[in-house]
């Protein structure tokens, strides 16, 4: 069937839509159709503070976004009536089944199916501490590895249920929840869509306790911003600049009386004013930084206190 669009309210989603894999769905629609329906659950909406019936989407948040780029006002939809844990555990299969998920989507959906898992089968799951609901914000990771799990007939079910679900091996529903169990979903958030979001990563994380994820992750975070910059051509003409800086203080404390006077000539110097009579080592080392900064545009040479260059510049400004 097909709905209204307007009609459609997408919810609060673990997954942001990707502007790119719109673009290839309306390219891809646009050609052969839409070859799966959104999925939807009854649900009422307000529109101008009165209450309408309506839908709340359960999968097919880039569809549904490719639609209205579209200028579509109806779309080909499926209408279940499930409770909250089982359209929690819709989203996540159709989610799990899909090509396009980050190893940090892939743990935050497994994570939400075994907490919406827990929540429809309480006779199973064993009673924690503190346990919160979906969005419950998890203080540390728990201790007990997956594997240990498998003895509990919760996480044996869980298991069998999303592989049966989704067409994933046990095997690797067993490996990728692992993260989603012992990550702190807020160190998820930080390091998805940046080079960190690897499974080999996250496995790195999950071996750390709870408070020493997020500073692993803010650190490696800035090394690679570090080198990020360093790759730029700014920062490269930089240290080119500083080297040749470099060259020119060596050749100049070694050059004899008239190849210094020879040089400032050629270098368009018009004076060097100093209250001493000599520059010591220092100070002409300060004084050729200067040099280099107006010549080879070095932003960051350390400052000149009482040494003062004048340059000629290309319009004859000092």
């Amino acid at each position: 069937m097909n709905l209204s669009i307007d009609l459609i309210e997408p919810g609060q989603r673990l997954r942001e839509v990707s502007p790119a894999k719109v673009a290839e769905l309306v390219a891809s629609i646009g050609e052969v159709g839409l070859l799966n329906p959104v999925t939807v659950y009854p649900r009422t909406l307000y529109r101008s503070g009165n209450p309408v019936d309506g839908y709340g989407l359960i999968a097919g948040a880039h569809r549904l976004e490719a639609f209205r780029q579209m200028g579509r006002t109806e779309i080909p939809a499926t209408v279940l009536e499930l409770g909250d844990s089982e359209r929690l555990i819709a989203e996540a299969d159709e989610n799990l089944q899909g090509p396009h998920l980050t190893p940090a989507e892939r743990a935050r959906f497994i994570r939400q199916r075994k907490f919406a898992y827990d929540a429809l089968h309480p006779e199973l799951a064993t009673p924690k501490k503190g346990a919160g609901g979906r969005f419950a914000k998890v203080e540390t990771p728990p201790s007990r590895q997956v594997g240990d799990m498998d003895e509990s007939p919760v996480a044996q079910g869980f298991v069998a249920d999303t592989a049966k679900a989704t067409g994933i091996s046990e095997r690797t529903i067993q490996r990728e929840a692992e993260p989603g169990q012992k990550i702190l979903p807020e160190v998820l958030d930080m390091i998805e869509g940046t080079p960190l979001n690897t499974g080999a990563y996250l496995d790195k994380l999950k071996a750390m306790p709870g408070n020493e994820q997020h500073k692993a992750a803010k650190r490696d975070l800035a090394e690679l911003q570090r080198k990020a910059k360093e790759a730029t051509p700014e920062h490269k003409a930089r240290e080119r600049a500083k080297k040749q800086a470099a060259k020119l203080f060596e050749l100049w404390t070694k050059a004899p009386d008239d190849a210094r006077t020879m040089f400032k000539k050629q270098a368009g110097l018009v004076g060097m004013v100093h209250p001493a009579k000599s520059l010591d080592g220092k100070k002409l080392g300060e004084a050729l930084v200067k040099i280099a900064r107006v010549k080879f545009a070095v932003e960051d040479s350390p400052p000149l206190e009482t040494v003062r260059i004048v340059a000629k510049r290309p319009d004859n400004t000092r």
